[in-house]
């Protein structure tokens, strides 16, 4: 898109490019003022100059008030035809989500069961505690399909305070880099709980 200049007598960008650079030069360089002379010099060319920059404004706003007013128009219009499927698309995405965070709740009970059951487990002496489906076969998730290969599901993680009097004095003035940096090493830290949401991708 050609852009027309009409700044007083300037037409071109070379001849702005050519202002500029008057007003630029033609500006006292003068690092602290003085005297009632100095200023008086600064100050009318800093006003000159400020006119100038105030056309170059006042030109660009003729072109854009234009562009805006289209925009407007066109935002309006698109925002119409749209709304009946922008509604559609937030009831779907909504029952998409809520059924994620449900199938991550199933998930989480389910691996706290399985850690219950685990622990109750007797194994025979000599035999590495560990989980082992040969003495505690794990039950399927609620679809028989793992969060992990659900299409479009991630799993955002964050971690909120459950009780203040288990966290540890050195957490207090709470340094939250600190906080944060141990919990990604896995360090576990009493009285904070990581946070799981499913968070749903539409792509």
């Amino acid at each position: 898109m050609e852009i027309k200049l009409k700044v007083g007598e300037i037409t071109t960008k070379k001849e702005l490019d050519i202002e500029v650079r008057e007003y630029v030069n033609s500006i006292p360089q003068i690092e602290e003022i003085k005297s009632i002379q100095d200023r008086t010099k600064v100050y009318e060319r800093v006003t000159a100059a400020r006119r100038f920059v105030k056309r170059v404004g006042e030109e660009r706003l003729k072109v854009t008030r234009v562009i805006d007013a289209e925009k407007k128009k066109y935002t309006e219009l698109e925002k119409r035809i749209l709304e009946p499927l922008a509604k559609v698309l937030e009831k779907a995405e909504k029952s998409i989500n809520d059924y994620d965070n449900w199938q991550l709740e199933v998930e989480q009970t389910r691996q706290k069961n399985a850690q219950k059951a685990f622990e109750s487990v007797n194994f025979p002496k000599g035999e590495v505690s560990r989980l082992d489906t040969t003495y505690l076969p794990l039950p399927a998730p609620s679809d028989g399909i793992p969060t992990s290969e659900i299409k479009g599901l991630n799993i955002s993680i964050s971690y909120e305070i459950e009780d203040f009097a288990k966290i540890p004095e050195k957490y207090f003035m709470i340094d939250q880099e600190k906080v944060l940096a141990d919990l990604k090493q896995g360090i576990k830290i009493e009285g904070i709980r990581k946070v799981e949401k499913a968070k749903t991708r539409f792509s």
